[in-house]
């Protein structure tokens, strides 16, 4: 089959041009398919790891079943990019025989919340929450790309353009003692197939799908069967028709196997030059991004930009579209020579001007990790400044706010102000919840982190 598939790829024109040419456009076939399938072969990865591998450390619950986590920082759970500021919750919907329903408990103004619909092509479909619906609790309808029934009697509806789609719950902790409260509210979420709702007759049981394990994602045979199966579970979208038959042509088909043998060794390594440049395009532009602004969103945010698309999955699935959420980082020295921020040889200020502080309409979270992204033990238990305690935060004499980013304290009457580094490289994020159209649109600039001078090694 797949010699008469390749066929299709070199139709006689282009038999006519020269072998290199023909090799070339293999290449760079495969490299695109590598770029638009990497966020969704990170889905299938992460899907299998937290909804059917019961033996994964990452496993969270059974498909149409929400499961809800919020827990203190803990440095010694080595787990990257940890997030303080939200307790969360994971619900797979399989949306191919019902809609779901998704109800909330009455939330205070003053706490940040939201749900993240993602399909399976990662775009991030539509939020439910503070930013979009204030405080209205549902309930939300959320429906497939095949169904058709009455909406009446939901708040909203959304519609999912794949057959299987995660709603993600984020719910603000304000602070340590907040957790019983969290834990109350997270208690009251609802999340019912419409049938359950509505308390009905359930619709007939489609047969089960298991998202398969993605055994090895940089070996070509592995990432195109994963790709080859979500694209069984995602349509083809209108503006994609000419894409989706390009593909085919190099034998990614929805529901099939993906075999490099097949093909003969000219194809084969074509195939894989174009898989490894495809993988290295992406992380490339990854190491050279300063923010998400760009990484996350709907498909129409997107329109056809799969790089970026594929940089987001690369530096961390399920990212914020930047209306609910931008994080920035610094990760080196930007005044001096691009070094690595170390605080085993400085100590360090990141000074926000009174008019220059994160500007958002929720809240924002300055957070430290070692240079690999985990939580590094300290001598305060403290990983993270909020503007949730701005209040106990000691304020520069004209209104600004000075982060003491150090190994050591600063002293007595600074410690409130200083945010523990480890001993050695070091990356702080900054994540701001509902920003303003200026983080949104590029024109914040977050301030440069300082060098103060050599730490104080002698107090080892």
């Amino acid at each position: 089959m797949w010699l008469v598939v390749l066929t299709f790829l070199f139709p006689s024109t282009v038999y006519a041009q020269s072998e290199d040419a023909r090799t070339r456009h293999l290449e760079m076939l495969a490299k695109k398919a590598t770029i638009y399938a990497y966020p969704m072969v990170e889905n299938v990865r992460v899907i299998y790891d937290q909804f059917y591998n019961r033996d994964s450390k990452s496993f969270k619950a059974t498909v149409n079943t929400l499961r809800t986590t919020v827990s203190l920082p803990n440095a010694n759970i080595r787990v990257p990019s940890q997030n303080l500021d939200v307790g969360y919750g994971y619900l797979l919907m399989d949306l191919r025989a019902e809609p779901f329903v998704i109800s909330l408990p009455k939330i205070t103004k003053d706490r940040y919340h939201s749900v993240q619909i993602v399909d399976l092509y990662t775009y991030n479909e539509d939020y439910i929450g503070t930013r979009k619906d204030g405080r209205e609790d549902g309930p939300f309808l959320i429906v497939g790309p095949h169904w058709s029934g009455s909406t009446a009697g939901f708040q909203r509806v959304i519609k999912v353009e794949t057959e299987f789609a995660l709603a993600l719950f984020r719910m603000q902790i304000l602070n340590s003692e907040d957790l019983d409260k969290v834990q109350s509210l997270q208690s009251q979420y609802q999340a019912l197939p419409l049938s359950a709702f509505q308390k009905t007759a359930s619709p007939p049981v489609k047969p089960a799908v298991t998202f398969p394990p993605v055994l090895d994602k940089n070996d070509p045979d592995a990432y195109f069967s994963a790709f080859n199966f979500v694209l069984s579970l995602a349509p083809v979208l209108k503006n994609e028709k000419a894409l989706r038959a390009d593909f085919e042509s190099l034998g990614l088909i929805p529901g099939s196997s993906f075999e490099l043998a097949r093909l003969n060794p000219e194809q084969r390594a074509a195939l894989r030059k174009g898989f490894a440049e495809g993988l290295a395009e992406i992380q490339e532009v990854a190491h050279n991004t300063g923010d998400t602004r760009n990484l996350y969103g709907s498909r129409k945010f997107f329109k056809e930009n799969y790089l970026n698309r594929a940089v987001g999955a690369y530096i961390g699935l399920y990212g914020s579209s930047r209306e609910e959420a931008v994080t920035v980082a610094w990760r080196v020295d930007e005044i001096n020579d691009g070094e690595k921020l170390d605080a085993s040889k400085y100590n360090y200020t990141l000074r926000f001007t009174k008019n220059n502080l994160p500007p958002v309409k929720a809240f924002w979270s300055l957070t430290m990790y070692d240079e690999n992204l985990y939580l590094s033990k300290n001598s305060l238990n403290r990983y993270a400044i909020s503007s949730s305690a701005l209040s106990e935060l000691k304020r520069d004499s004209d209104g600004g706010l000075t982060v003491y980013i150090q190994r050591h304290s600063p002293g007595t009457s600074k410690e409130a102000n200083w945010l523990p580094a480890p001993s050695g490289p070091f990356v702080a994020v900054l994540r701001m919840y509902a920003p303003t159209k200026e983080v949104q649109e590029g024109l914040w600039k977050k301030p440069s982190m300082t060098a103060v001078n050599p730490s104080a090694l002698s107090k080892k």
